[in-house]
């Protein structure tokens, strides 16, 4: 099932997939739901891309939906895997996003950050104090590159000023490269990506972040989280079922596309290798 837009791998072209929908449903193959119609796709591709794509791509038993990905604003992507649900990142207004799906943080079996910059984790601190306030007595699963202070820094202003209040556990795992988590029936493998902070776009150091593959019945969905392209993001995303993908650059900029974020080229060609792609992250 797909809704909304998405990235068909085959065609290597966006797809508006609500203005041709009938056309499309008549199209979709199989298990994957691939989508061959050259001749729509290349229509298509004329209209430019808009700035955030908002997709739901399901391949059973696995769904991803990005509630929203505007690069600097905010990212939050929920992974549906059977009945457990993983968010991926936790940007500016995840809280009300998962509310307003009927997916309480409660609901979530883990929550896994690809990096530490703003737009990927303001909304943490929203999820920590909603759990606090709702007397939450579970585990909350939290998942993160290793050294990435902004995380730690967070946990620890809320573990401070809520001391004695807290009725939750939370389970921390840093992760490293090629790094593996079982998370119950989930297979976590977190790889590095090459994204350095970077102010006005111009690169400063490199910032720890984590690219996810998760595995779940013999299928398997890739998360880039933000990167620039580096040779083995191809083996990243290669035959996954589903592939998310940054795509924030109209064009190579000197320095933001050699270290900080992918082209959406680049991202097109990537997704090509994967059975099914999205391409997110774009700026406004």
């Amino acid at each position: 099932m797909v809704v909304n837009h998405d990235y068909s791998a085959e065609t290597g072209m966006m797809l508006k997939v609500r203005s041709v929908r009938k056309k499309l449903q008549r199209r979709l193959l199989g298990d994957q739901g691939r989508i061959e119609e050259q001749a729509i796709g290349a229509r298509l591709a004329r209209n430019s891309p808009p700035k955030c794509l908002y997709s739901v791509v399901e391949t059973q038993p696995i769904e991803v939906e990005v509630l929203f990905s505007q690069a600097g604003i905010a990212t939050a992507i929920l992974v549906t895997l059977g009945d457990i649900y993983i968010l991926v990142d936790a940007g500016d207004g995840a809280l009300r996003d998962l509310l307003g799906k009927g997916v309480p943080p409660q609901r979530l079996g883990a929550v896994l950050l690809t990096h530490g910059h703003s737009d990927h984790i303001a909304g943490l601190y929203a999820l920590l104090g909603y759990l606090r306030g709702e007397a939450f007595r579970g585990v909350f699963n939290l998942v993160y590159p290793a050294g990435c202070c902004e995380v730690e820094a967070m946990l620890e202003a809320f573990f401070k000023c809520y001391a004695g209040t807290i009725n939750f556990a939370i389970n921390r795992f840093p992760m490293r490269n090629k790094s593996t988590l079982q998370l119950g029936p989930i297979h976590v493998q977190a790889w590095q990506m090459l994204h350095w902070h970077s102010v006005a776009g111009n690169p400063i150091s490199p910032a720890p972040a984590l690219g996810f593959r998760l595995s779940y019945q013999g299928q398997t969905v890739a998360l880039t989280g933000d990167t620039a392209f580096f040779p083995e993001l191809t083996d990243f995303v290669k035959d996954v079922d589903i592939a998310v993908i940054e795509a924030t650059l109209n064009e190579p900029v000197p320095g933001t596309s050699t270290y900080v974020h992918l082209t959406m080229q680049q991202a097109q060609r990537l997704a090509g290798l994967a059975k099914r792609g999205m391409l997110i992250h774009r700026k406004s």
